[in-house]
């Protein structure tokens, strides 16, 4: 089995409108098809994803796979405009033993690494990925248990004032502290959540403990703590059941409705296509901020950040890492930050881990930024000495 998907989609849906991404759509499939055998089947599978079900062994499959990537990476030409994509590719070997739940999400591993070694790559299902999937499988059937018994907690980390060090707030991240595995990062196992309906359950509980714990910093330490960031998926914040849920919690904290700030990631926002502009707009007046995460991945948002109730956008931590390696990120950084000044938003700079990233951003007129160069994640209770100073000094100075 072969899974294809098509990278930065959305970017082409964005940029050259639906009806020619279809035709796209189309043409790659069309391509597929000329390139396989009669008895193989082709099939789309997700809005940018088809299967290739082979008749043959490993090495053919890897010799196909070969052959899907050069063909695909040809130019599409929609109305006389030539559209360029690229694709990555996932094998797996289909045994006899297995369910066809277990071959997809053999095949799905398997894309997921070709996806980490870059554009136009493929990966078979091996040895290592068989590892890596009995991990995930454990951390699914773990994660029931783990909500039910406060394994799941939250730790916090410190936005800070690039110019100053002042701090600004906290962003609140799930953590896992499971009995034999060690304590687990959100990116270990929120995706897991979500896979197995567990990730509204997650999303209340972080913003249940952050509105207690923002309350009792106001308390201990009034002025100090000016926001409390709390992680959504695409599925609760399509929710009424959760805008009634944020609308309770500031009743019943009484913290100040302006200093709960509600991040959800561009590739959520527009998960269905649309993103969610009713929930939205509820959660905008109930007095929370929204905040677009992970901006840059694609270009959807560029053009929804108008007409959406977005008060801020946070810069994708690659293209933080990528300053002073690739100019093409400085210039995407750079127009980020300007796009949110000319629409009045606040930006912050996700992932900074060194001074060199922090000056860039200071020069080209960033303000805010959270990372390992301010500090780690850390439970509430650690974190009295920096809110009593209001500052965060980078590592090394």
């Amino acid at each position: 089995l072969l899974l294809v998907d098509l990278n930065r989609f959305e970017t082409i849906r964005d940029r050259y409108g639906r009806d020619q991404a279809d035709q796209v759509l189309r043409v790659v499939g069309d391509r597929l098809r000329t390139l396989v055998r009669p008895d193989d089947l082709v099939a789309r599978t997700g809005p940018a994803e088809f299967a290739v079900l082979l008749n043959g062994d490993e090495a053919d499959a890897c010799a196909l796979a070969d052959r899907l990537l050069a063909r695909i990476a040809e130019p599409v030409l929609v109305r006389h405009t030539e559209i360029n994509t690229t694709a990555n590719i996932g094998v797996a070997n289909v045994d006899a033993r297995d369910d066809v739940g277990v071959v997809l999400r053999k095949a799905d591993s398997a894309l997921d690494a070709a996806k980490t070694a870059g554009h136009m790559c493929s990966a078979t299902f091996d040895s290592t990925l068989h590892e890596q999937l009995e991990r995930e499988e454990r951390l699914e059937a773990d994660l029931p248990a783990a909500l039910e018994t406060g394994q799941i907690t939250m730790h916090f980390h410190p936005e800070v004032s690039l110019r100053t060090g002042e701090l600004l707030g906290f962003e609140a991240l799930a953590r896992w502290e499971h009995p034999d595995l060690g304590l687990l990062q959100s990116e270990e196992f929120v995706g897991h959540a979500d896979r197995i309906g567990l990730i509204r359950d997650i999303d209340d509980l972080a913003l249940r403990t952050a509105c207690t714990q923002m309350a009792d910093w106001q308390r201990q330490y009034p002025d100090r703590v000016r926001s409390i960031r709390v992680n959504v998926s695409g599925s609760s914040i399509r929710s009424d059941s959760y805008v009634e849920l944020a609308r309770d919690l500031l009743e019943s904290s009484q913290i100040p409705p302006e200093s709960l700030w509600l991040e959800v990631s561009e590739r959520e926002l527009l998960i269905d296509g649309e993103p969610p502009l009713e929930r939205l707009n509820d959660l905008h007046d109930i007095g929370c901020k929204i905040l677009v995460d992970n901006f840059g991945h694609g270009l959807g948002s560029f053009s929804l950040l108008r007409k959406l109730p977005v008060d801020a956008v946070k810069i994708q931590a690659e293209l933080i890492g990528a300053l002073g390696v690739d100019p093409d990120a400085s210039t995407i950084v750079s127009a980020t930050i300007q796009l949110a000044s000319t629409l009045g938003l606040e930006c912050t700079a996700e992932g900074v881990e060194s001074i060199r990233q922090a000056q860039e951003l200071i020069e080209l007129g960033c303000q805010r930024a959270h990372g390992h160069l301010y500090g780690e994640a850390r439970p509430a209770a650690e974190l009295g000495r920096i809110i009593a100073e209001g500052r965060v000094a980078p590592k090394g100075t």
